[in-house]
């Protein structure tokens, strides 16, 4: 969307006296005769694109490897180590089996069903290159985000024609920590934003044959990386083409484009079974919250992470009293913004992790807002990229109008609410935790269970955890216990798998996580466990680990992050209970009390 002065066209005091004017475009022309005729991309522009990524290198890659893999980050890496074993995304190798849900996402041969693989076999060249290490799973992840900086200054161009506010995009989105924490991860998220970059960028050259190429690049990466994303952008340009792109040539290159994504897509769609699945759980995963509860906290989510309300407010007011017309970035990202709030509370949570690619977007069209207001005061435009920048005013903006209860009850406290928010957002404080991640090293509870399991159990020895199983498997390579329910010894061949999967009660060592409690709690968990101990001839040995439980390990989302290692608290700490024979020498002297 452009004003009647072009956003593209520059003061003549910041206009070089060497390079003419870009040519203004009538005020009636679509946007097919915006995007048909884009600006040169010359050599500064490739060196700001190179200059970005280079930044984002620096602000993503230090002490990528310092900490464990979380419990998603290590599901997606054990199922790599399938890739690298065997080609194909197995869950089983014999020892450890994959699961986060009772073996749900498999098929009956133990092959990954439950999501695309795109994330497996990324993860898989990582370890292929620098081994099974969380430096080698996280490491192409992290390249893609610095890609996906690049790219966003590359997408800016093409849709605002602007230098300025291209470079002002991807400011922008290395200013969020939110988006540097999910490119840090071993997992789909950073193939997300590359995917959906280039399909956008793809489908804004159509109808070049070019265009067509990338748009299915784009859009068949985005399908193996997640369903509903892949779905959410297909509508949205679907909506686009349909209201702003009416020319039959740029129609007949997007018919390929789909046929051939179809024809690229459908068939591993039907062929893992993904139809009988539709609309369930089994098809894109949990989904825990009403869709009502799902849509508000969404709101918030684009508020905080995507485009601040207010920004998008100012732009609809613009847009009613005849301002701004809703063209180019504008209209582009309405229509990919819309089915996001639609479909993502339907089948997934309200989480910045399931709209990552939506992030991008956001700061092209906060830069191109930015940019409207700089065409008119550039001293105004060039405050508010800062505010933008290095505050989280625009976003508190919204919050602050709300009452406190909001974000404690309705918004189960993800998201602040109150005047007090305004003070809280003079600056982005978060960056000073991130900073010291980059910096210092971490210990939490997967690195001193998986330290203690790695120094003190024996290599055969079987591990029972309420959670964190999965980190568990992959830095120790000790099977873990309880995998499966019992009546999961229905399905097919699945008879034949070892007794410990399926009962906890088989395992040497038993990880007590305060923060995870079993249904039946701790204490009837070891009174039953010592009992067992007794009849089999063996004893209960406690290993005590100096750290606090956390809810989560590596988790990307700004509320649950640990920056710093949480350190022991004495009530809540890890501990670690190992079952040997008494004859046999334990390696504690604390014995477990008789009743637990």
């Amino acid at each position: 969307m452009t004003h009647a002065t072009e956003p593209d066209q520059p003061k003549p005091s910041q206009e070089a006296t060497s390079a003419p004017k870009p040519a203004k475009p009538p005020a009636d022309a679509t946007d097919d005769a915006l995007l048909a005729s884009p600006e040169r991309f010359d050599r500064a522009d490739r060196m700001m694109m190179a200059g970005l990524m280079i930044l984002g290198a620096v602000l993503l890659l230090p002490n990528l490897g310092d900490r464990c893999l979380w419990q998603d980050e290590a599901e997606c890496a054990l199922v790599a180590k399938g890739v690298l074993r065997t080609g194909l995304p197995i869950a089983w190798d014999g020892r450890c089996f994959v699961t986060g849900a009772y073996g749900v996402e498999l098929n009956d041969s133990f092959l990954w069903a439950w999501t695309p693989w795109a994330m497996h076999y990324l993860a898989a060249l990582g370890m292929l290159i620098l081994g099974p290490t969380s430096l080698g799973a996280r490491l192409p992840f992290a390249l893609l985000g610095c890609v996906s900086i690049g790219l966003t200054y590359l997408v800016a161009r093409r849709l605002l024609r602007d230098r300025w506010a291209s470079c002002l995009s991807a400011v922008l989105l290395l200013t969020s920590v939110q988006y540097m924490l999910l490119m840090r991860q071993c997992r789909y998220y950073a193939i997300l934003p590359v995917a959906a970059l280039l399909a956008i960028w793809g489908y804004a050259d159509l109808p070049r044959r070019r265009g067509t190429i990338v748009l299915i690049l784009g859009m068949v990466l985005l399908f193996h990386a997640n369903y509903v994303t892949f779905a959410c952008v297909a509508v949205g340009m679907a909506a686009h083409a349909a209201i702003w792109r009416r020319r039959r040539d740029t129609w007949l290159r997007l018919i390929l484009a789909a046929l051939v994504t179809a024809a690229l897509t459908l068939p591993w769609f039907f062929g893992m079974g993904l139809h009988h699945a539709l609309g369930t759980s089994q098809t894109v995963g949990y989904q825990h919250q009403t869709a009502g509860h799902s849509f508000l906290k969404l709101l918030f989510v684009m508020n905080q992470f995507v485009c601040p309300a207010v920004v998008a407010l100012a732009l609809a007011a613009a847009a009613i009293l005849g301002r701004l017309r809703v063209r180019g970035a504008y209209a582009l990202v309405l229509c990919m913004a819309v089915p996001v709030m639609i479909l993502i509370p339907v089948f997934l949570w309200a989480g910045p992790r399931y709209l990552v690619h939506m992030l991008p977007l956001g700061s092209i069209v906060v830069a191109a807002a930015l940019r409207e207001i700089y065409l008119r005061n550039d001293v105004a435009g060039n405050i508010g990229a800062v505010v933008a920048g290095v505050t989280n005013l625009l976003p508190a903006v919204a919050c602050a109008l709300f009452p406190a209860a909001v974000g404690a009850n309705q918004l189960d406290g993800d998201y602040a609410t109150g005047p007090a928010t305004l003070r809280q957002a003079m600056l982005k404080s978060e960056w000073a935790g991130y900073v010291n991640e980059l910096r210092q090293p971490f210990y939490g509870p997967n690195e001193a269970i998986t330290r203690a399991l790695s120094d003190s159990a024996d290599p055969n020895a079987v591990v029972y955890a309420p959670y964190g199983q999965l980190p568990i498997m992959f830095h120790t390579g000790r099977p873990c216990a309880g995998m499966l329910k019992p009546d999961s010894r229905r399905r097919p061949g699945w008879d034949r798998l070892p007794d410990y999967l399926f009962d906890p009660d088989l395992a040497d060592w038993y990880v007590i996580r305060p923060a995870w409690k079993p249904k039946e709690g701790y204490q009837a968990l070891i009174h039953r466990w010592q009992q067992r101990a007794q009849r089999s001839g063996r004893r209960l040995t406690v290993h005590p680990l100096q750290v606090t439980d956390i809810g989560w390990g590596n988790r990307p989302l700004l509320r649950y992050h640990y920056f710093e290692s949480p350190g022991p608290s004495g009530t809540r700490d890890v501990s670690l209970i190992e079952s040997t024979r008494i004859n046999a020498p334990a390696t504690s002297s604390r014995n477990v009390p008789s009743g637990g």
